[in-house]
């Protein structure tokens, strides 16, 4: 078994629209271990995480709901949760473009 933690989404920009945060296009499981979203727009923007099959929200299980204040930062609630092989994270912003996303994750491989 090989444990691999600190993985990095890299920061994105959340636009008013589905976004990719994560896509594990391996055979393991990723643990999502945090997630946390910044406001840099100094208006205020409220995103949704998700959790699905596809790249499309629609399809998919809300993880979580932020609403951020002009420049504030904060830190998704529901995290650690699984990302299985195949599965995607989405963003979505309701304004858009006001907000950035980083999403740190533990990739297992093998038999763990």
């Amino acid at each position: 078994m090989s444990i691999k933690g600190n993985n990095s989404s890299g920061l994105i920009t959340v636009p008013a629209g589905d976004i990719t945060i994560l896509n594990n296009n391996t055979t393991t499981r990723w643990s999502i271990s945090s997630i946390n979203l910044h406001e840099f727009g100094a208006t205020g923007d409220t995103i949704e995480l998700f959790k699905s099959a596809d790249a499309v929200s629609a399809a998919g299980e809300r993880i979580d709901k932020i609403v951020l204040a002009a420049d504030e930062t904060k830190p998704s609630l529901f995290a650690p949760f699984n990302l299985a092989p195949g599965q995607f994270l989405l963003a979505n912003g309701l304004v858009g473009a006001l907000v950035n996303v980083e999403a740190l994750y533990i990739a297992y491989t093998d038999d763990s």
